[in-house]
């Protein structure tokens, strides 16, 4: 069974760089999540096949992994206690429960592998890093623009590890610097056409945190040698280590000038340890357990500085600058705590056992640590932490005598869960794919009720709030067609307004549901107010639902100015100017549109 284990790894490993290629058919996110979920049943499964053939199965439980399991649990607990428990546990993006359990399992049977199948599987991971690598510059070189790739820094984060793991692997077990006789021309062949096409990659794309990462790796390289050779500078080794390392150190200082640079919208440091300090004092629960994962984005909109965002005041960051500052928000102080400490006793361990046995795995686990301090919450990135501390931890662990024996019926849930998790996921896939559909129909012009069957589609395969508001958006301007249009007898007349209040309330009702989904998005209660703003004039009175939808968007994003302009535009229709003035100057005080609120201010001041 233990064979059947590698051989999973090595599909896996091999086939996880491919989900950075942009696609035209789902959201990558989505993908990567439902990579995972399958890659954790199958594992599970693999399991449970064990577990039927032996009556006994137990492990000795490092430090390490009870650490990894009370930062699992505590995002459990997280879940559980989350502000929209849907959103936290599948996720719009990375950040998700059904994500970091995946994440754990996987962990959890990585630290079966035996040491001596360990190289096999890191050339697995390479070659398809390698593969994913030759798709991109094929997309480029065939005119396919380089914004157009998605999560492209991610990709170069992932190339950056694996010409870590190449150089380690050639200082390391390549034989040619003592021996010319043992010169595998193969292996070094290989072993050169990887490095140099991860190097032009490397170069077209010039992320800085990908410099970074490559530098450590071979300082870390480079001190193993000299750790090695007794500092005997004569040695090669020395000699092309010491070179790769100048290289590095100059290519990370000093910017490619032909290069194409990646221009990511992030956060600030400033704001998110300004948003993750207003979300932990908010609460008891939230300063325990934060508001739940993926749910960054209200945060935000409730104590984000009104100078943020002041040309598209309307912009939500799901996250912070870097993973620590998204998870102090969202899993709260334990959370997070947890998690730096588990960091701190693998370095602290990890530098221990390298500077004994100058192992290959450490070098490339404090690589993928500093995406948690520099970089965004990725769901692979974090995966490979915690795959590449499971491969090591025969390395680092410290010996525990007792034996935990594995219960039999967890498996069994764990497996059930995962297998509703695989339908559920499908239909999320499914649904997504018929928004995209839906929102290419109507930017090409199709029928309104070609649209609405599409979208319809995706409303019913999975719920989320963004299909039932788009929904009502579409019901809306379906109302809007039978309203503009010209019916000359009373019946047809009768006809028109029976369409008209028909599609209406499909309109309401679906941002009602929009609501009850997602209460906490003001976004959802800002478009129920513009619903209710156009039905006005369509079918009756709808000024106090205007007001109080205009008024819950305000108590959920405070410095949106948006909103307050909005509800000021509002009030002048119905010719209440000091209401109105009251909005305009709560919005010039956010200091966004400030000619144009200024304007509207000196004119109804009259």
């Amino acid at each position: 069974m233990n064979k059947l284990l590698k051989y999973i790894f090595c599909l896996f490993v091999f086939a996880l760089p491919l989900f950075f290629i942009p696609n035209d058919y789902f959201s990558q996110d989505l993908g990567r999540t439902f990579f995972l979920i399958i890659f954790s049943s199958t594992l599970l499964f693999y399991q449970f096949i064990d577990i039927i053939k032996s009556k006994k199965y137990s492990y000795n439980f490092s430090n390490i992994f009870k650490l990894s399991s009370v930062f699992f649990a505590i995002t459990f607990l997280s879940f559980i206690f989350s502000k929209n428990t849907s959103l936290s546990l599948w996720g719009r993006g990375a950040e998700s429960f059904i994500s970091l359990i995946s994440i754990f399992i996987i962990f959890y049977f990585s630290r079966l592998i035996k040491k001596e199948d360990i190289l096999s599987i890191l050339e697995f991971f390479v070659s398809g890093v390698a593969i994913s690598v030759i798709l991109f510059l094929f997309k480029i070189f065939t005119g396919v623009e380089l914004e157009l790739f998605n999560n492209l820094s991610s990709l170069s984060i992932i190339v950056s590890v694996a010409l870590v793991i190449l150089i380690s692997f050639a200082f390391k077990n390549i034989k040619f610097f003592k021996d010319k006789k043992n010169y595998n021309i193969a292996k070094v062949s290989s072993l050169g056409f990887f490095s140099i096409l991860f190097l032009i990659f490397l170069v077209i794309v010039d992320y800085r945190l990908s410099w970074l990462l490559i530098l450590v790796g071979t300082f870390f390289v480079f001190w193993g040698i000299i750790m090695e050779t007794k500092f005997n500078f004569k040695r090669k080794k020395v000699i092309f280590s010491s070179l790769l390392l100048v290289l590095f150190l100059f290519l990370f200082f000093f910017p490619i000038p032909f290069s194409k640079k990646i221009d990511e919208s992030r956060l600030s440091y400033d704001h998110s340890f300004l948003i993750a300090q207003k979300s932990l004092i908010e609460s008891p629960k939230n300063f325990i357990l934060g508001s739940g994962l993926g749910t960054y984005s209200y945060q935000f909109s409730l104590y984000k500085d009104k100078n943020i965002n002041l040309i598209a005041p309307n912009y939500i960051f799901s996250e912070g600058s870097a993973p620590f500052l998204t998870f102090i928000v969202t899993l709260g102080l334990f959370g997070s705590l947890s998690l730096f400490i588990l960091i701190l006793i693998v370095f602290k361990q990890g530098f221990k056992k390298f500077i004994v046995e100058n192992d290959s795995i450490f070098p490339v686990i404090f690589c993928l640590s500093l995406p948690f301090f520099f970089y965004r919450v990725d769901v692979f990135l974090i995966m490979l932490f915690f795959f590449f501390l499971g491969l090591s931890e025969d390395q680092i662990k410290e010996s525990d005598n007792k034996g935990e024996r594995i219960v039999k019926p967890i498996f069994f849930l764990m497996i059930l869960f995962f297998s509703f998790s695989v339908f559920t996921f499908l239909n999320y896939i499914r649904s997504d794919i018929y928004y995209k559909k839906s929102i290419s129909y109507f930017k090409n012009g199709e029928s309104i009720n070609k649209v609405i069957a599409m979208m319809d589609k995706s409303e019913n395969l999975f719920v989320l709030s963004d299909y039932s508001v788009s929904l009502s958006s579409l019901y809306l301007l379906k109302a809007e067609e039978y309203f503009e249009e010209k019916w000359v007898s009373k019946e047809k007349k009768e006809e028109q307004r029976a369409l008209i209040e028909e599609n209406v309330l499909k309109a309401e009702n679906y941002i009602k549901k929009a609501s009850e989904i997602d209460p906490n998005n003001f976004r959802v209660w800002q478009r129920m107010g513009l619903l209710y703003e156009n039905v006005d004039y369509l079918i009756g009175d709808k000024k106090e639902e205007i007001v109080s939808s205009y008024e819950k968007a305000k108590l959920l994003a405070p410095q949106n100015c948006d909103i307050y302009v909005s509800l000021g535009n509002f009030f002048v229709e119905n010719k209440d100017n000091e209401k109105a003035l009251v909005e305009y100057r709560s919005a010039l005080n956010l200091n966004c549109y400030e000619e144009e609120i200024k304007e509207k201010i000196k004119k109804y001041e009259q």
